[in-house]
């Protein structure tokens, strides 16, 4: 029998039935199980030399396995580490309250089906009527953001005695789109499709009827986000919205402002809207 077969016998009695052991006696374990052999010169005494380092190559090697297996990660040797687990948008930043904001990094409250972070400047306050309408208004002035989840329509933005269509508008990206160019004395202008985050959103204009020639008040009423909550607008008030699916919830975003607003901040608005991170 070869010095090879020797070693090859050894390794495997070792990986059979050695109890664990430290990593400096891992090679005599192995070194022990094998038989003590003359070398005898011959003629070709030349390779000697190179038969037995092969062979305590393969011994070394099963002595190196075994050090990975006890040091574990981050040593080189053995399986590869795991991922590591990243915090979400949502989990790295602070929850929207009502009230004045620092400016930083924002996400909507628990009650909100959608979890996504977003950036806001300076200049703005938490303004969250219900759980599925939480938002933003601008300070001192008549705009603000509302991320909304929207259950239904008005059946007409100047008659809220006629309560709500009938039946309500479907759960999809297109029905919302299609009842909100339905709403009667609105001015609805087609954007150009887009994504943000990476997802594909619809995005139109809202504008509002001007009191008194349509709707003979104030203002009107659009849509519903539960049964105590409706959305109203007032008089001529523009609404630029961005409207997706996000993990099969819909999510309408609402940047709302007055005619007359300046434009460098209704572009502010929009680097609002455009820095949302939705969680994955």
């Amino acid at each position: 029998m070869s010095y090879e077969d020797d070693v090859q016998r050894a390794i495997r009695d070792w990986m059979r039935d050695e109890e664990p052991l430290a990593a400096e006696h891992m090679l005599d374990a192995v070194a022990a199980r094998l038989p003590s052999v003359q070398q005898r010169r011959t003629r070709w005494w030349w390779l000697q030399p190179f038969a037995v380092p092969a062979a305590a190559t393969a011994v070394v090697i099963v002595a190196l396995i075994g050090v990975g297996t006890l040091l574990g990660e981050g040593s080189g040797f053995g399986p590869a580490p795991g991922p590591t687990s990243r915090a979400t948008p949502a989990e790295s930043a602070r929850v929207l309250p009502d009230g004045e904001l620092e400016p930083g990094t924002y996400t909507l409250s628990e009650g909100f089906p959608v979890r996504f972070a977003f950036d806001v400047p300076a200049g703005y306050a938490g303004c969250s009527p219900a759980p599925t309408e939480q938002g933003l208004c601008a300070e001192g002035d008549n705009r603000g953001i509302s991320f909304v989840i929207v259950e239904n329509l008005v059946a007409h933005p100047c008659d809220p005695s006629l309560g709500q269509v009938d039946p309500p508008i479907g759960p999809t990206v297109d029905d919302l789109v299609a009842g909100l160019g339905r709403l009667a004395g609105f001015t609805v202008t087609p954007g150009t499709p887009g994504e943000l985050d990476g997802r594909p959103v619809e995005r139109l204009t809202l504008v509002a009827p001007t009191a008194p020639t349509t709707c003979g008040f104030a203002g009107a009423q659009t849509w519903v986000v539960t049964s105590s909550r409706t959305n109203g607008v007032a008089s001529g008030e523009r609404n630029e919205l961005w409207i997706l699916e996000v993990q099969g919830t819909r999510l309408l975003i609402a940047l709302a402002y007055q005619p007359g607003t300046p434009p460098e901040a209704v572009s502010q608005m929009r680097d609002i809207v455009e820095s949302v991170r939705f969680d994955r």
